[in-house]
């Protein structure tokens, strides 16, 4: 895998345990740079759950960030 991966995930994620997308961060960042991997995870007090995140207020700006540093 050579593209760019941003990860995006809730801690209170009903569906998709954090630690899921913590090992499928760690698989991919032994498998290239890992300057173009990223996890962002957003507190579970959050109530985002599975589907949640377009509702964060800074969603933008991690996107935006992510891409600008690739």
């Amino acid at each position: 895998m050579k593209s760019p991966i941003l990860f995006l995930h809730s801690e209170d994620d009903h569906l998709v345990p954090i630690q899921i997308a913590q090992q499928m961060y760690e698989v991919a960042v032994s498998a290239q740079n890992a300057e173009r991997v990223k996890l962002v995870s957003f507190d579970g007090a959050l109530g985002y759950l599975h589907n949640g995140l377009y509702r964060d207020a800074h969603l933008p700006d991690i996107i935006k960030k992510f891409v600008l540093s690739l």
